[in-house]
């Protein structure tokens, strides 16, 4: 194939030469303008996603839980097992939900480009 094309010949493979006659420029743009008219007439597709952060292994969590974690030169290897951080968490759900508050505010804000704002 590669050889067919660097000589600018016709695919030999039948399935190659389908797919390449069926993809001309008029039939994207009618396709694009079949799905256009199709999101005026039924709206936009929407966008389902669900963001679920995992608070016991991120060392940010463990910060806003008062330890003292050098972020700067952190080793995830050493200090605090899966264990003791799961129980700094259970001790302390306000900083779950913080670290929560936080990754879900820095991705609608950094992904998406909504700003969120505080109430207070």
């Amino acid at each position: 194939m590669a050889r067919e094309e660097a000589k600018k010949e016709a695919p030999s493979n039948p399935t190659i030469r389908a797919l390449e006659e069926a993809w001309t420029d008029e039939s994207r743009i009618s396709i694009r303008a079949y799905i256009w008219g199709m999101t005026v007439m039924k709206n936009p597709p929407s966008l389902w996603i669900t963001i679920n952060p995992t608070d016991t292994h991120d060392p940010i969590v463990q910060v806003l839980a008062g330890e003292q974690i050098e972020l700067d030169a952190f080793d995830c290897t050493a200090g605090l097992d899966s264990a003791q951080w799961a129980k700094i968490i259970v001790d302390d759900p306000y900083a779950a939900a913080k670290f929560f508050h936080f990754v879900i505010g820095a991705i609608l804000e950094e992904l998406f480009g909504i700003t969120i704002h505080s109430h207070g």
